[in-house]
């Protein structure tokens, strides 16, 4: 439970100026909200200060009320009378405690205003709950509006599209046949579009290994190292067909050799292949038969490499 208190209530709890019953009151709030209590000690030390600082001062009977010693506390007052009251406090203990409290009170008011939410946040927070306007309201009728009619449009059609098979159900049940005329349609319709789709030239079946042998004595192989390796293939360029292939790191050189069909026999195409690709007549290579082909060389550190690709011209 939170309570504000005024400090002059809170001191006139120390002073016994209360009432029994202002006096329960305020101890209760004091049991139960800790900002309070330290609200309470605040004072109590402020008010010991005053009374150190001020011991020596003498009381005079004649005191300034609140409204000047305010008015000098915010710098209203003519540079003479500011001067008078300057004097007074310096004599006058009571005016000097009141002008205290004073200042102390008008610090905690401007730190409250400035610590306050700004005045444009709270504008905008009000506009965020206030009610939409006229144009927004309309808006968001059309809106209401529009979605209604899209719900009806979507029922009315699924109810058509729903009579429509009851229908045709109707009519596949007296005759069963009515069935196989869209169906062989539909079939007969896939087959001619997949016989006019365009054939590509060259049809690839790449690899996706790269083996690398460590040649031994009298021509054996003492070691052989298998990496990924893709994108070789052969593509159609007019009159030719281009063999083409990605960069091996650390090769000497490159050679394509083709098998071709069924045979087993190798011949190198020739002997090195310039770049990364090597081309070759389109009659030298025989119709719908399906090819292999090899890329072999060396490395630099004196390794032999391989991969191996197959495709088949189809025109």
């Amino acid at each position: 439970m939170k309570t504000s208190k005024d400090p002059a209530e809170i001191l006139a709890l120390w002073d016994g100026g209360l009432s029994e019953r202002e006096r329960k009151a305020l101890l209760a709030a004091l049991n139960e909200d800790d900002g309070l209590r330290r609200a309470l000690a605040a004072q109590l030390a402020f008010e010991d200060l005053l009374r150190l600082a001020s011991a020596d001062l003498a009381t005079e009977d004649a005191h300034h009320s609140d409204e000047v010693l305010s008015a000098f506390v915010q710098g209203q007052l003519a540079e003479d009378e500011a001067q008078q009251v300057r004097t007074h406090l310096r004599a006058c203990r009571e005016c000097f405690v009141r002008m205290a409290r004073l200042q102390r009170a008008l610090k905690e008011r401007v730190h409250a205003h400035s610590a306050a939410v700004p005045e444009g946040l709270l504008h905008k927070a009000k506009r965020l709950v206030a009610l939409p306007a006229q144009d927004e309201v309309a808006a968001e009728n059309f809106w209401q509006r529009a979605v209604t009619s899209a719900k009806a449009l979507a029922a009315a059609l699924a109810q058509h599209f729903t009579a429509s098979i009851t229908r045709w159900q109707e009519r596949w049940q007296r005759n069963p046949k009515l069935i196989f005329i869209p169906a062989c349609a539909a079939v007969a319709l896939a087959v001619l579009f997949m016989l006019l789709l365009p054939k590509p030239g060259v049809e690839n079946f790449a690899g996706d290994r790269l083996i690398i042998l460590d040649n031994g004595p009298l021509g054996f192989t003492a070691h052989s190292e298998v990496r990924e390796y893709e994108g070789m293939g052969v593509r159609e360029d007019g009159e030719n067909l281009v063999f083409q292939w990605p960069a091996i790191p650390a090769a000497a050189g490159y050679e394509v050799w083709l098998i071709a069909g069924e045979s087993a026999e190798k011949r190198p195409l020739y002997n090195k292949a310039e770049g990364l690709n090597f081309t070759v007549p389109k009659h030298e290579v025989e119709l719908n038969v399906k090819y292999a082909w090899e890329l072999r060389g060396k490395l630099k550190d004196g390794r032999t490499f391989v991969a191996r690709a197959e495709f088949v011209r189809r025109r």
